[in-house]
C-alpha cells in the first residue's frame, strides 16, 4: 500500500527474511510462515517475487532477534504529473479512510502495544481482497486526480499518519464526526490498515 499511495502501480517484490537459528521450532516456524505469507500476497496481489535473501542465526547474548521479514519493492507511475506525496496540500482538503475503518483487533504487532504496553506479539488480521480493492481504488482516484495526497496507516496507526501527513507540509487536521466503536486506542494506533 505504501507504494501505491505514490501513484505507483506495483510491479515486483524482493524480500529479505532475518531470523534466528533455523534449528529450533520456533523460528523455523517463524520462516515457514513469513514465506507462507509473502507469497500468498503476491499470488492475490499479482506481484511478482524477483529475487530474495536470507539471513539466519541473528542472535545475541540476549537471545534471538525478533522475525524480521524485509520486502522492497517498485512501481511503475505511468503519468508523472500525477504523482502523489503524502502531505497535505491545503487548507480545507477532505481526508479519507480507505479500507475496514478503526478496527478494535489491529493492535496487534503495533509499535504502540510495545511501546506503551511492553508487548512484542500478535499481528493484525490482513484482508487481502479488501486489500486488493483499496489498492485499485486507490490508484484510480489518483490518476485521474481525485486525490492531492495519500498515505497509508502504518507505523503507529491512524494517529501518527495524521501528524505525518501534517508535518510534511506544516498544513493541520481537524477531525469531526469520528465515529469510534470499542477502544479508542485501538482506532488510533491499531496498524491493521498498513
Amino acid at each position: 500500500r505504501n507504494l501505491v499511495c505514490t501513484g505507483a502501480k506495483p510491479m515486483a517484490v524482493t524480500d529479505c527474511l532475518n531470523l534466528g537459528k533455523p534449528e529450533s521450532k520456533d523460528v523455523y516456524y517463524q520462516l515457514k510462515e513469513c514465506i507462507r505469507g509473502i507469497g500468498r500476497a503476491c499470488r492475490r496481489l499479482n506481484i511478482q517475487v524477483i529475487s530474495g535473501n536470507v539471513s539466519l542465526y541473528n542472535e545475541a547474548k540476549e537471545g534471538v532477534i525478533y522475525p524480521t521479514p524485509i520486502c522492497g519493492m517498485v512501481g511503475l507511475i505511468e503519468n508523472a504529473d500525477r504523482r502523489c506525496d503524502i502531505g497535505f496540500v491545503g487548507e480545507g482538503d477532505q481526508v479519507f479512510l480507505l479500507g475496514s475503518g478503526f478496527d478494535n483487533e489491529g493492535l496487534g504487532g503495533s509499535e504502540y502495544l510495545e511501546l506503551i504496553h511492553g508487548v512484542v506479539g500478535g499481528r493484525p488480521h490482513i484482508d487481502l481482497d479488501l486489500e486488493k480493492r483499496v489498492q485499485s481504488c486507490c490508484l484510480k482516484a489518483i490518476g485521474r486526480g481525485v486525490i492531492t495526497s495519500a498515505h497509508d496507516c502504518s507505523d503507529g496507526g491512524v494517529a501518527i499518519t495524521l501528524a505525518e501527513c501534517c508535518l510534511r507540509r506544516g498544513v493541520g487536521f481537524k477531525g469531526e464526526r469520528w465515529q469510534f466503536e470499542g477502544r479508542v486506542d485501538a482506532a488510533l494506533f491499531g496498524e491493521v490498515q498498513s
